[in-house]
């Protein structure tokens, strides 16, 4: 997302980024949030994702709506982007009370995470199974409700653009090319300077010497088959190192086996 924005600065385009403030008690100290030149960043309440519990979104709550009606109408955009998330009805009717067009950019397979994470549904049995397969059906319906209030969505793969179609979501509602991936191409390029490859690559393989090191770059959780990276690692030979890069559900569980004896980076 902030290289995104940062892209769109640099192209002189006026943003404006709305995130969730990531406090979940009042207690909790803020969090740090990186700032980028000449952006706004206003923030709203979170909670827990529903059902999927390892993740956090907006709170779905009337505060959250006079925010963004009040952000929306203050800083007058051509439109709203949005990324996929569970309480974006929020963002969508502050969009139609503002009269403001709204693109969302549609990314995750919710139906794959339910199906290879056991830890989708907090209950257990064939409860649990129920409750997973309700968060999938809403998930859906929601896409479909979003379309009729007026959003377009920007799917980033073939596979998004399964979901909507599937989802019931008007054609006339999705773009017709895929939109993305999106990388930061400032520290994502080949001609970065060798100094700064090698010194990575050391961080990165607890500098062993020799190494052949794999890279993954993206979501670490279950419907990505990180298990099977790391299962997979776990036969290599070694002078393997495996390096996870990013957030996620399994990080914290993977975190264990961060270090030179598991040859694992995270």
């Amino acid at each position: 997302m902030m290289a995104h924005v940062n892209a769109m600065v640099k192209r002189g385009v006026k943003v404006l980024l709305v995130t969730p403030d990531f406090v979940m008690d009042k207690k909790q100290e803020r969090p740090h949030f990186e700032e980028i030149t000449g952006v706004e960043h206003v923030t709203l309440r979170t909670q827990k994702t529903p059902i999927y519990r390892k993740n956090m979104c907006m709170q779905l709550c009337f505060e959250n709506l006079r925010i963004l009606v009040g952000a929306i109408r203050r800083f007058e955009p051509d439109l709203v982007h949005a990324t996929q998330e569970a309480s974006l009805q929020v963002l969508v009717a502050a969009c139609m009370l503002s009269d403001v067009p709204l693109i969302i950019s549609l990314h995750t397979d919710v139906a794959q995470i339910a199906a290879r994470d056991d830890g989708f549904s907090s209950l257990g049995g064939a409860i649990g199974r129920l409750h997973s397969w309700s968060g999938v059906f809403f998930t859906h319906w929601g896409y479909r409700n979003w379309a009729l209030a007026g959003a377009n969505f920007f799917p980033v793969s073939k596979q998004s653009m399964v979901i909507l179609r599937n989802a019931g979501v008007p054609e006339q509602r999705v773009a017709p090319v895929i939109w993305g991936p999106m990388v930061d191409r400032t520290q994502f390029r080949v001609d970065l300077p060798e100094d700064k490859v090698l010194e990575t690559r050391k961080r990165l393989t607890f500098g062993m010497q020799p190494c052949f090191l794999m890279i993954y770059v993206g979501r670490v959780t279950a419907e990505k088959d990180i298990q099977f990276l790391v299962d997979a690692h776990k036969r290599a030979p070694k002078h393997v190192v495996l390096a996870l890069i990013g957030p996620g559900s399994m990080a914290g569980e993977l975190k264990q086996f961060h270090g030179p004896e598991h040859r694992l980076q995270l």
